[in-house]
């Protein structure tokens, strides 16, 4: 039985359709008192992911133990069973570490906060959805900083090569109460990145992040295309970004008005690609590189513009395009040279001819 003070909340109908999936099953396969040991394979029998358990972690709908096993949060609200047909949780020890308020909740005892703690993952979700810096913010900010120097080892950042990647900084760690806002930010490779960890730093290059990410908006407020040439960043917003103080704070909260009215107006497509053929909104850019990753989008983006010029393919809309064949066109013509690679090898250690 399922209370419908529960599942008709605003709280459990926000979160995914797959996370609420998840609940059902784990719920249905739960024993008398709402605890279940084997919470993964639940999961791989759904086809559900780490992150619709996670919502269920964070949003408080399951609780967890350290030994792995979990337990139905609002178990005794859904669920009545008499005394003289319950058969008692396996999992004792677990159970002690509950109270149950007067609604009938499980809550778990004030004195084991450690195990309430959100990993570090979950820490910097939460960090980011609460930022007031857009969705897009780490990967243009990256790409801003190409070229610069490292503010800790000096290194020249370049995303050619993965130890020099130009990599989003907090200076007070998210993990020690730091938040994801630009007064918090600053841009190092790859290498010290993983270095400092979760060490607590100096401002380091802060003031030239909070600086560049003034002209990035005030570019892309005046329709400049800086993002696959950098150098305009510089030679075409020194004018108007000489006057900027600590305005930053000011038009990222324009930046976000206008990332939240993305869809009531049409927006404006712009040119990707070496060859300007592809066309995509902010918006549409944004959610490809969000879900298929930045290095994926490129080079996507550069596939797609290179076969308009060369086969003159036309479609009203790349993103779908993207979407519908490009990426999965990579993904096989990465296939078919592991394929080859793979003959090839087998020819030379064992003198097979492949027609």
């Amino acid at each position: 039985m399922f209370a419908k003070t529960i599942i008709d909340s605003d709280a459990f109908l926000d979160m995914p359709l797959s996370a609420q999936a998840l609940y059902f099953h784990l719920s249905m396969r739960a024993d008398d008192e709402g605890f279940i040991n084997n919470p993964k394979k639940i999961q791989r029998m759904i086809g559900s992911s780490d992150d619709d358990m996670r919502i269920l972690l964070a949003k408080n709908f399951v609780l967890r133990f350290e030994s792995g096993v979990i337990v139905i949060k609002h178990w005794k609200i859904h669920n009545y069973i008499r005394g003289d047909r319950l058969n008692e949780t396996a999992y004792q020890e677990e159970k002690a570490l509950l109270t149950i308020k007067d609604n009938g909740a499980y809550t778990l005892c004030e004195d084991l906060k450690e195990i309430e703690k959100l990993d570090a993952k979950d820490l910097r979700k939460i960090a980011y959805k609460e930022s007031s810096l857009p969705y897009s913010f780490t990967y243009k900010i990256k790409r801003a900083f190409e070229g610069e120097k490292c503010p800790v080892c000096g290194t020249q950042m370049t995303s050619a090569y993965k130890r020099t990647m130009p990599t989003v900084q907090h200076n007070t760690p998210i993990s020690k109460g730091g938040k994801h806002e630009i007064d918090n930010i600053s841009i190092i490779c790859e290498s010290c990145n993983a270095s400092i960890r979760n060490t607590e730093t100096d401002s380091l290059n802060n003031e030239k992040v909070i600086e560049m990410w003034d002209k990035i908006v005030e570019a892309e407020k005046n329709k400049i295309d800086w993002f696959w040439d950098i150098s305009k960043l510089d030679s075409q917003m020194s004018d108007i970004c000489q006057s900027n103080d600590r305005i930053g704070k000011d038009r990222l909260d324009k930046d976000r008005l206008d990332k939240d009215r993305l869809g009531k107006d049409k927006e404006p497509k712009h040119k990707y690609g070496e060859y300007s053929h592809v066309m995509l909104t902010d918006k549409e850019r944004d959610r490809l590189m969000d879900e298929f990753g930045e290095q994926e989008t490129l080079a996507a983006i550069k596939f797609l513009d290179e076969y308009i010029e060369e086969k003159g393919y036309k479609s009203k809309n790349h993103n779908l395009a993207l979407r519908r064949w490009v990426f999965d066109a990579i993904k096989r013509d990465k296939q078919k040279v592991q394929t080859n690679n793979n003959k090839q090898s087998l020819a030379e250690k064992w003198g097979v001819t492949y027609d």
